[in-house]
């Protein structure tokens, strides 16, 4: 069936009977044109100029094609993540933060040559401990802990950029502060201020007993010492003092012997007010 191409451009009837051929015969653009001897040029351009849309032809995919497809985006997408044993990386990862703590997922991720976001997955995935790096101490990170207590955020990790350099106004501090009130002790920010010299004398009385302690008998006393030295423990409260400050737990109480433990350094530092044996 063949139509003059002077008629096509004048009948849009004609125009639509090559359509409905198209549809009717589940055809693409360039095989329907062909078939009525036309150049698929010149119909795109007869249905550009009748303001005329035709649909996408119409495929039916096997389940093995489907299949096949989505193996190849996941390969394409994640490669790596299907490369590595994660299994072995997770526990590398592990080895290598407790030799240095200064190293986090990021640079022990850069430093094996794959994205982070790949070990990240398998971590999220299986519910698995994620240790955190700790900044190194340098001269610049002292004084930039100097400069946050007065408003000014310059992090040393750059907290992702956000706050690098940045001075927050009060207003903006009080309200990040009133935020980790109400997280850690379920109280609001003027409660907790009008408590605060309630709160030094509660401290005062729990150091003092705890020094009354022969806290020498705890396991991993001969290994106290400063921070940021492997090996070296710390003192900690079981039941910290300050969640025994807010429940008005006696203060004789926290600072005994029997809520004292010895911790390494740096898994007192990430326990915080967290209450337990670790």
């Amino acid at each position: 069936m063949t139509f003059n191409l002077i008629l096509i451009s004048m009948k849009l009837e004609t125009l639509n009977d090559i359509l409905t051929y198209k549809i009717e015969h589940n055809l693409d653009l360039p095989t329907t044109a062909k078939h009525f001897n036309i150049g698929v040029n010149r119909l795109r351009r007869l249905l550009h100029d009748n303001n005329i849309t035709i649909s996408k032809r119409k495929v039916t995919k096997s389940k093995e094609t489907i299949k096949k497809i989505r193996e190849s985006n996941l390969k394409s997408k994640d490669s790596p993540f299907l490369k590595y044993d994660w299994k072995s990386e997770y526990q590398n990862f592990i080895n290598t933060n407790k030799l240095d703590k200064t190293i986090g997922i990021s640079e022990y991720c850069n430093m094996s040559g794959y994205h982070p976001r790949y070990l990240r997955k398998y971590i999220r995935e299986n519910k698995l401990h994620q240790p955190k790096a700790i900044p190194i101490r340098t001269e610049e990170w002292i004084s930039n802990i100097s400069k946050s207590g007065k408003g000014i955020i310059k992090n040393p990790k750059g907290s992702n950029g956000k706050l690098k350099g940045k001075s927050l106004p009060k207003e903006q501090r009080d309200t990040i502060r009133a935020g980790l009130i109400r997280h850690y002790y379920d109280m609001e920010l003027t409660k907790w201020e009008e408590l605060q010299d309630e709160r030094k004398l509660y401290y005062t009385d729990v150091w003092r007993i705890t020094k009354q302690q022969d806290i020498h008998l705890l396991e991993n006393y001969d290994k106290r010492g400063n921070a940021g030295v492997d090996g070296n423990y710390q003192l900690d409260h079981i039941y910290p003092i300050s969640i025994g400050f807010v429940n008005k737990i006696p203060a004789k109480i926290i600072g005994n012997i029997k809520n004292l433990q010895m911790l390494p350094w740096y898994d007192n530092r990430i326990k915080g007010n967290k209450m337990g044996l670790i």
